[in-house]
């Protein structure tokens, strides 16, 4: 453990987010397993309450449209901002 912590002290480093969780290094079969305790976070996390929308609904939709436009959301979906405090 100690060999670890020398090896990696440069990216070790205390935390000043208010998003911080604790974390534990457990040795199992001579490995080093990271092990998260994410409940904390969880807690002050808020919840998605939007509902999604059924692909069967959206079709129905589409059922008497005769102009169909094609927008391509691939790359702005999975775009998420984050502040410049909090990165």
């Amino acid at each position: 453990m100690n060999e670890f912590i020398e090896e990696n002290i440069e990216f070790i480093q205390p935390t000043s987010s208010l998003y911080n969780v604790p974390v534990l290094l457990v040795k199992k079969n001579r490995l080093l397993h990271l092990c998260v305790d994410f409940h904390d976070l969880n807690c002050i996390t808020k919840k998605d309450y939007y509902l999604h929308t059924l692909i069967s609904d959206l079709l129905d939709l589409l059922y008497k449209v005769y102009i169909y436009i094609k927008i391509d959301l691939h790359y702005t979906y999975y775009i998420a901002y984050i502040s410049n405090g909090n990165k």
